[in-house]
């Protein structure tokens, strides 16, 4: 491991490691990328019940070994409905990192949910489960860990916790698709 001192840093002068700037937010689309959408949109089939949709979802489910995908808008989306189909009652509590995108706590609050944040390890950005008791009260419904940074949670710890206090399990996996836990 290369240790880099704070003044060698391109911010304080000194090199920079890329001539480009990194762009964290900017997709890279290719002609392809361009192509299938045109195809999509001539066929008509712009809802989320199309061709291309079927087939991204059985490529997905293969990719990831599962039999069951649905292709939603967002991860937004797919958190309200995980919340949704388990109709809490209103006020109930939903565990959340402190320290992630908005949408995870949407899900819960779309709900009538209160969300309850929790610390988050320093060195993963994910919820500390050393601490994750101490945020249950009578009125949890539930815990959402998020893979932060395609960091998968410690799942082992998470479940034995919810199964311990009986309380549902919402992964946010929007930011880890494609890694693997513990191996």
């Amino acid at each position: 491991m290369t240790t880099v001192q704070t003044s060698d840093l391109a911010i304080n002068g000194g090199t920079p490691v890329s001539k480009d700037p990194i762009l964290i937010h900017k997709p890279t689309i290719t002609e392809e990328d361009i192509q299938a959408v045109a195809e999509a949109m001539r066929s008509t089939f712009v809802s989320g019940d199309g061709p291309a949709c079927r087939e991204f979802e059985k490529r997905l489910g293969e990719y990831l070994g599962v039999k069951h995908v649905l292709f939603l808008n967002s991860c937004t989306t797919a958190l309200d409905l995980a919340f949704m189909i388990k109709n809490f009652p209103p006020g109930s509590e939903v565990i959340v990192p402190n320290f992630t995108y908005t949408s995870t706590a949407l899900g819960p609050i779309l709900n009538n949910l209160k969300i309850v944040l929790a610390d988050v390890r320093p060195d993963n950005g994910n919820l500390d489960v050393e601490k994750l008791e101490s945020y249950i009260t009578p009125k949890t419904v539930a815990i959402m860990p998020v893979d932060y940074a395609g960091n998968p949670a410690e799942m082992d710890e998470i479940n034995a916790i919810a199964r311990k206090h009986n309380l549902y399990i919402v992964q946010d996996s929007a930011q880890s698709i494609g890694s693997k836990y513990k191996g």
